[in-house]
């Protein structure tokens, strides 16, 4: 844990009393957990997370500073030192999750929540509806993968309808991507990845195979980076990944490229910084909340989410 997360998360009590003083100071929450055990450092103490009194408490993380455009307002960020495994294994938990991130949503009086990484499936797996003020984050998933593959296509000045694109991991965010993608007339087919819910690793059948080591580009949308690893010495020469996985993969692609997907927009920054993301990434997820508290209902499909994304002035991250 760093310096500036541990003065925050010891000083939160005094910061929540004055930030409560302050009208509308947030428009939106963004709800942070470890995927495992070695991510625990970057949410709370992780001396938290062997009392399971503590995995349903939230915690002020940091906060998300506004956009230079002036169309996007500043968002919160709260945590809990909850798993992935508990949340899947606990519908309890996360019944006690959603009504403590009601409470701070009401407090503060903020008009979106967004639940990092697969968080949104795994509330649904459990029957928790996710109404106002949650956001599901597909829309904001889809857009930053998007958004990411065509920075990477005018990197490598190739053409999307050219090549072979295959998504790997064919959950409800990995078949929006491949619909989006079909509708631009892109030669994109889905493998099964293991998902949150799967216990094991998930055996990919030949054909799947065949499939994926031939593709040109493969977007990693499966419950962990390292799912691809197994599979990443027989991709063919010069095959791109978009990574969008959470944990995200941190292995490079020995003859080939390895990209985040991830977005930023000018002058919002994460205070402290998120540890996987940094000061000026900003995930899916987020981007989701953030076009809900600017545009509310009026976001009609994913056509017009991106048209709304791209007016704040998001944009692929960290390609040059």
């Amino acid at each position: 844990m760093s310096w500036v997360l541990f003065a925050t998360f010891i000083l939160q009590k005094p910061l929540l009393i004055i930030m409560k003083r302050l009208p509308s100071f947030f428009d939106y929450v963004f709800f942070v957990y470890p995927g495992e055990e070695k991510d625990m450092r970057g949410v709370v103490p992780s001396w938290f997370a062997k009392d399971p009194r503590y995995r349903t408490r939230i915690f002020f993380g940091g906060i998300i500073t506004k956009a230079q455009t002036g169309l996007s307002g500043r968002g919160v960020v709260v945590g809990a030192p909850n798993m992935v495994r508990n949340m899947v294994a606990s519908p309890e938990e996360c019944k006690l999750l959603k009504q403590r991130l009601e409470e701070f949503a009401q407090a503060f009086s903020v008009s979106a929540v967004a639940l990092a990484g697969r968080g949104p499936s795994i509330f649904l797996y459990h029957d928790i509806d996710l109404d106002k003020p949650f956001v599901k984050g597909r829309m904001g998933m889809v857009f930053c993968t998007i958004a990411t593959l065509d920075a990477v296509a005018q990197k490598h000045n190739i053409s999307l309808q050219n090549n072979k694109i295959v998504i790997f991991g064919a959950g409800d965010v990995g078949k929006s991507i491949a619909d989006f993608l079909m509708e631009q007339d892109c030669n994109v087919m889905t493998v099964t990845a293991r998902s949150v819910f799967d216990k094991k690793n998930v055996v990919i059948a030949n054909s799947d195979r065949d499939v994926l080591y031939n593709a040109d580009i493969i977007i990693v949308i499966s419950a962990k980076g390292s799912d691809i690893y197994p599979h990443m010495k027989y991709l063919k020469d010069g095959a791109i990944i978009i990574d969008d996985a959470h944990p995200r993969m941190l292995r490079t692609l020995k003859n080939g490229f390895v990209y985040r997907a991830a977005l930023t927009i000018d002058g919002t920054r994460f205070i402290p910084q998120l540890p996987v993301y940094g000061k000026q990434s900003i995930p899916g997820c987020v981007v989701e909340a953030i076009v809900r508290a600017t545009y509310g209902d009026e976001v009609t499909d994913q056509e017009d989410f991106n048209l709304k994304a791209r007016t704040i002035g998001f944009r692929a991250f960290g390609i040059k």
